[in-house]
């Protein structure tokens, strides 16, 4: 009789414990799943606010106080430039946009899932950005030359000039490796290593 009673008050003591962790799990999957989404979800301004800069680039391009063709160079060359990104913008967008509406019950792979493609993408972009930025940047500088020329704003294109210029786009292109590394950083950098913290975390819980 003893021993039926402390069987029972044994499988009592499991069952509420088993209970009770099953509680602590999924309120700490609860906690994470609405901290990451607050994290995507300021992803996904920097996102739109990295649009617009875009959308006024262009604008400003257009409206510049250069000759037509220039301006239509310039618009023409960065739109050419932006092809590249549109299929990993989408991408990016639709995982962001959707993060939310991920399954809580499945939290650990779907954000580990998440967490890898969002660093392939960062990692991705910003290779991507050191490569474009200083190109856009020469044939922008290389280009006013040109047009100064052409216009005769410049007379005669002396060797003093073409070292200038090219002096001016060596300094532009070092310039752009620590810029890039800043802004991508500022914009996405931060929010993927609290995400990264966030998995972390949750992978020590289930362990």
């Amino acid at each position: 009789m003893e021993l039926d009673d402390l069987k029972n008050t044994w499988k009592q003591v499991t069952e509420a414990e088993n209970l009770q962790y099953e509680v602590s799990v999924t309120e700490l999957n609860r906690i994470i799943k609405q901290r990451s989404s607050s994290l995507t979800e300021k992803m996904l301004r920097s996102f739109y606010g990295e649009i617009g800069i875009l959308v006024l680039g262009i604008l400003a391009m257009g409206i510049s106080p250069f000759p037509w063709y220039f301006r239509l160079s310039m618009v023409s060359t960065f739109a050419l430039l932006l092809i590249p990104f549109l299929k990993p913008f989408a991408r990016f967008y639709h995982v962001l946009r959707n993060f939310s509406q991920l399954p809580v019950e499945d939290l650990h792979r779907t954000l580990h899932r998440q967490v890898e493609m969002l660093r392939q993408y960062l990692h991705w972009y910003r290779r991507m950005n050191l490569i474009l930025t200083p190109i856009a940047g020469f044939g922008v500088i290389w280009g006013l030359l040109y047009v100064y020329w052409l216009e005769q704003l410049i007379t005669k294109l002396s060797p003093t000039i073409l070292w200038v210029t090219f002096g001016l786009s060596v300094s532009y292109a070092l310039l752009c490796i620590p810029f890039v590394n800043w802004y991508i950083n500022k914009l996405y950098g931060h929010y993927l290593e609290k995400l990264s913290a966030c998995l972390e975390e949750l992978e020590e819980k289930n362990h």
